[in-house]
């Protein structure tokens, strides 16, 4: 497991230390596009929709991305706010 990992993130010597989640109302996953799909539309669109309708009507979700562009195309197709670490006015964070 530790190998797929390093190799995925091109690293060496990679240690893969998982603690027990203490927040029984917090859920999380990680999961793989395969290749020749279009991360957002075929892959990440779908799997977000699904999530967000098994939520109660008080559930939340915060979806995570590592590129800025693709925050901003799925935040564009969830018609949903999207927040930037560069997001630094009192207007933007509110």
């Amino acid at each position: 497991m530790v190998f797929g990992f390093e190799q995925a993130m091109l690293l060496r010597g990679a240690r893969i230390i998982r603690s027990p989640t203490t927040r029984r109302d917090i859920t999380f996953w990680v999961s793989y596009c395969p290749p020749n799909s279009n991360l957002i539309r075929d892959f990440a669109l779908p799997g977000i929709r699904e999530a967000i309708a098994s939520l109660d009507r008080v559930g939340r979700a915060i979806i995570y991305c590592c590129v800025r562009g693709v925050a901003d195309k799925v935040g564009r197709a969830l018609d949903a706010p999207v927040y930037h670490s560069q997001s630094s006015s009192v207007e933007e964070k509110a």
